[in-house]
């Protein structure tokens, strides 16, 4: 049994993954935003905030849309080389699945985060789905 192998003896992987991920300083997740649109973008079965009845409405389509960061770190004869590249088709997509309608909603079924980090970086991606609903206004409501 090598040296290597007696110290490791009874460790769990844990702490030695804990550290590999102490590694990773420039960790940064995908993200994205969605400001700016007419629309709103909800999360779960929610379709408005506050109390009350839930809002009648009907499907009309569905959504998808996908956010990426890569960020990679390198080093070499004393030089340090960094790439940070982020992508989204988030609010585009969002932007063409309500045609800026105010009375089409986005509420979101499934969130898809994915990350994998590697010796000089990480990559990270989120997979948004859900449907696009036309709310019927109700009378008396409206401020």
């Amino acid at each position: 049994m090598s040296d290597l192998n007696r110290r490791l003896k009874g460790w769990s992987l844990a702490p030695l993954g804990l550290l590999a991920a102490g590694c990773f300083g420039h960790l940064t997740p995908a993200g994205a935003t969605m400001g700016g649109l007419e629309a709103p973008v909800l999360l779960g079965p929610v379709d408005h905030v506050g109390g009350g009845k839930p809002l009648a409405s009907d499907k009309t389509g569905e959504f998808e849309g996908t956010a990426k960061h890569s960020f990679t770190h390198s080093e070499s004869n004393g030089y340090s080389t960094d790439t940070d590249m982020s992508e989204s088709s988030l609010g585009a997509e969002a932007e063409y699945a309500t045609r800026n309608d105010k009375y089409k909603d986005i509420r979101l079924t499934e969130v898809k985060p994915q990350a994998v980090g590697f010796i000089s970086g990480v990559k990270a991606r989120v997979d948004v789905e859900g449907d696009v609903v036309k709310v019927k206004p109700v009378k008396g409501n409206a401020k």
